[in-house]
C-alpha cells in the first residue's frame, strides 16, 4: 500500500499577522493503518492535509502535466485575456485541444477523494464522535468542493464514498447520471451545514482556529454548485422543474451568507474606489497600499488558501504575471462608462483616455501606456519616484491588450516571496449569486430591492451608480446586465469560462476574434507623444513602433487571434475523459462527440 506523507502549510489565523507557527501535520504511520485513527489529534492533522489541495493563483504542475489550475490560468481559457505573442495561444480557449490519454488533474482528484473516504471510513468508527464532528463536516465540505471542480469540467463521474484499492469493483463501475452526480456533490455540503459542527467566522475569528471552514463558505460553496447546475439544467436541457428548484437553493444559500455579519465588502475610506484593486494584494504585516491597510482589515474572503509574506510564501512570480495580464477589448468595452451606460471607449484624444470616466474596476486595475507604476523589485515609495518597466510603445507587456494590474503586488520583494490570499469564494461572489439565481427564477426579473442588498453594493464600493429596473442600458435586459456585472466583478479570478458554458453562449462568444486596442484612423496609439514626468525629471517619447506587429480587423482592432482560429463546438461544453481511463474500465462512456 502506498504511504502517504502530510505536509500541510494551513495558517490557522485570518490575519495572519500574530501567526508565527504552521501545523506538523507528518503523521507517524500510514493512514491507512487503523492504528492512526486513535485519537481526535489524528483526525485533525488529516483534514489539515485537504487545505494544501486548494487552487494557487497559477497552475501547479507535475511529471505528468497540470494538476491543478490556477485562478489567473483559468482565466486564459475564455474569451476576456489576451496572451503574450511570444506564448502560444491557450488550446482550450480556441477549442484545439485533443484527447489525451492521461490526465493529472483527473488523476489527482482520485487521489485526494481517496484520502477523504478514508479520513470518513475511520471518523464512522471512532468512538468519541463528538471530538471529530468539526473535521468530518470539513471532509465533506472538500468531497464536495474537489467533486464540483471535476464536475464543471468532465461531467459526472463515479460516486465513490469508500476508500477503494486497484482491486475493488467499484472502480470498473459506470458513470453516475449528471442528476446522481450533482445530488452528491449537493448532499455532501447540505450535510457539512447541518451538522452544527461549522462554526460562523465571527466566532473564530480571534482564535486558534481562524482559517478553517465555516459555515458561510459551506453555505457559499452550495449557492455557487446550485447556480452552475441550476443554469445548466435551463440551457443545456430546458429542465425548468429542476433548474427552479436548483435556483432557489442557491439564492436561498446566498441569502444565509449575506446576512451573516461576519463578512463585509473590502473597502477603505483612504483608498476609495481603489479599495477593489487593493484588495487582491494585501499582506500580513508588510506595508502594500498607500494607506497600509493589512490583511486583517479584509473580511471580504470567505473561502481561500492562505499564504503569508514570511511564514508560507506563494513561491509563484504573481506580481509579474498579473502585471503581465492583458485584457481583450470585449473586456475593456463591456464595462461601461461612469453613468452607468454601455459605450465605446474614446480611443482618439489621448493616450489612456480609452479609461477615463470608466467604471473604476477596469480603469484603476489597467495600467495605461506610459503610466508609472510600482517597481516591485526596486521597492519605489507610494509617491511612485521610480518607474518600473515603462512601455514606449502601444502594446503592453509584448501583447495588443491592456496591461492589467490586478494581483500585481506594490512592495519590494523578490518575486516569488508575495503573501496574497487567492480569493476561491469571497462575499462579492455571493451578491451575484444571489441576483443571478433569483433573476434566473423569476424568468429575468429582480426587483429594485434585491439590486439594492446585492450587486448595488459592488458598484458603491466603486463609486457606479446603481442598477435598476428604470435604468437598464438601452437594448439590453436585466438578466444581461446581471452578467455583465459579473464578468467585471469576478475578471481574472477564474469564472468566465465556466459561466460561458453554464449560459451556452460559448459557442457563440469563444468563436470570436480575441482583439485588442484599436489602431483605427484617428486611434491615439497609432500617433506620435511626448510624455513629461516632472517628479522623475524625465520625458520619453511614444512612437507606434509596433504597429504592425499584429493584424488589424476591418474595424480597426487589432487581432491576436483571427475568429476563424476559434470554432467552439457542442462537444467542447465538457472535456474529454482521459483514454487510458476508458480502456481499464470499459464501463466508463466517453462525453459526446469525443470518441470520434
Amino acid at each position: 500500500m502506498r504511504k502517504y506523507r502530510y505536509i500541510a502549510l494551513l495558517c490557522i489565523t485570518l490575519g495572519l499577522a500574530s501567526c508565527n507557527s504552521m501545523l506538523d501535520l507528518k503523521p507517524e504511520t500510514d493512514p491507512s493503518d487503523a492504528s492512526m485513527w486513535t485519537n481526535a489529534n489524528a483526525f485533525e492533522k488529516a483534514a489539515n492535509n485537504f487545505y494544501t489541495w486548494l487552487p494557487y493563483m497559477q497552475n501547479r504542475s507535475g511529471s505528468n502535466g497540470v494538476y491543478s489550475y490556477g485562478l489567473m490560468d483559468r482565466e486564459e481559457m475564455a474569451d476576456m485575456r489576451i496572451s503574450d505573442p511570444s506564448m502560444a495561444t491557450n488550446t482550450t480557449s480556441n477549442s484545439t485541444y485533443t484527447r489525451v490519454d492521461v490526465d493529472a488533474i483527473y488523476q489527482e482528484y482520485f487521489k485526494q477523494l481517496r484520502a477523504v473516504n478514508l479520513f470518513l471510513k475511520n471518523a464512522a468508527s471512532y468512538s468519541k464522535p463528538d471530538e471529530i464532528k468539526k473535521f468530518v463536516a470539513e471532509a465533506k465540505f472538500f468531497r464536495a468542493y474537489y467533486s464540483y471542480l471535476v464536475f464543471v469540467d468532465y461531467g459526472p463521474l463515479q460516486i465513490i464514498k469508500a476508500p477503494l484499492d486497484v482491486n475493488s469493483e467499484e472502480l470498473y463501475g459506470a458513470r453516475a447520471t449528471r442528476d446522481e452526480f450533482a445530488d452528491f456533490i449537493i448532499s455532501d455540503l447540505e450535510a457539512a451545514i447541518s451538522s452544527g459542527a461549522l462554526p460562523f467566522q465571527s466566532a473564530i475569528q480571534s482564535t486558534a482556529n481562524n482559517g478553517r471552514i465555516t459555515l458561510g463558505a459551506a453555505q457559499a460553496l452550495l449557492a455557487r454548485v446550485c447556480l452552475f447546475e441550476g443554469t445548466w439544467q435551463k440551457y443545456h436541457f430546458n429542465n425548468t422543474t429542476r433548474s427552479k428548484d436548483l435556483l432557489k437553493k442557491a439564492y436561498e444559500n446566498a441569502s444565509l451568507v449575506m446576512s451573516d455579519n461576519s463578512y463585509a465588502l473590502f473597502y477603505n475610506s483612504t483608498l476609495g474606489v481603489k479599495s477593489y484593486r487593493y484588495m487582491f494584494i494585501l499582506e500580513s504585516t508588510t506595508k502594500c497600499n498607500p494607506a497600509g491597510v493589512l490583511k486583517d482589515a479584509n473580511k471580504e474572503y470567505i473561502f481561500r488558501n492562505r499564504f503569508d509574506e514570511t511564514i508560507r510564501q506563494s513561491g509563484q512570480n504573481n506580481t509579474h504575471r498579473g502585471r503581465g495580464m492583458m485584457i481583450s477589448r470585449k473586456m475593456l468595452e463591456m464595462a461601461l462608462d461612469k453613468n452607468g451606460n454601455a459605450t465605446t471607449p474614446d480611443y482618439t484624444t489621448a493616450l489612456n483616455s480609452c479609461f477615463k470616466d470608466r467604471d473604476p474596476r477596469i480603469s484603476t486595475t489597467c495600467g495605461g501606456v506610459g503610466e508609472l507604476y510600482w517597481n516591485y523589485e526596486a521597492g519605489s515609495t507610494f509617491n511612485r519616484d521610480k518607474a518600473d518597466s515603462l512601455k514606449m510603445t502601444y502594446r503592453a507587456w509584448g501583447g495588443n491588450g491592456f496591461l492589467c494590474n490586478k494581483f500585481g503586488g506594490e512592495r519590494a520583494a523578490t518575486n516569488t516571496a508575495d503573501g496574497f490570499d487567492v480569493p476561491i469564494i469571497r462575499l462579492a461572489e455571493v451578491y451575484l449569486i444571489y441576483a443571478e439565481a433569483k433573476c434566473e427564477y423569476q424568468d429575468g426579473t429582480l426587483s429594485d430591492d434585491d439590486l439594492s442588498k446585492s450587486i448595488n453594493k459592488l458598484r458603491t464600493r466603486v463609486n457606479m451608480p446603481g442598477l435598476t429596473n428604470a435604468l437598464i442600458p438601452t437594448a439590453s435586459t436585466m438578466l444581461n446586465e446581471i452578467r455583465r456585472e459579473r464578468t467585471v466583478e469576478l475578471f481574472l479570478e477564474g469564472f468566465r469560462y465556466d459561466d460561458l458554458r453554464r449560459w451556452k453562449t460559448a459557442e457563440t462568444e469563444m468563436s470570436k476574434p480575441l482583439e485588442g486596442i484599436w489602431m483605427g484612423t484617428g486611434s491615439a496609439f497609432a500617433k506620435s507623444w511626448t510624455l513629461s514626468y516632472p517628479s522623475l525629471n524625465k520625458s520619453y517619447s511614444y512612437t507606434p513602433v509596433e504597429a504592425n506587429k499584429f493584424a488589424v480587423s476591418t474595424t480597426g482592432y487589432t487581432i491576436r487571434e483571427a475568429a476563424s482560429a476559434r470554432v467552439f463546438q457542442q462537444k467542447h461544453y465538457l472535456r474529454p475523459l482521459p483514454t487510458k481511463q476508458i480502456e481499464l474500465n470499459p464501463a466508463l462512456v466517453q462525453n459526446t462527440d469525443w470518441d470520434k
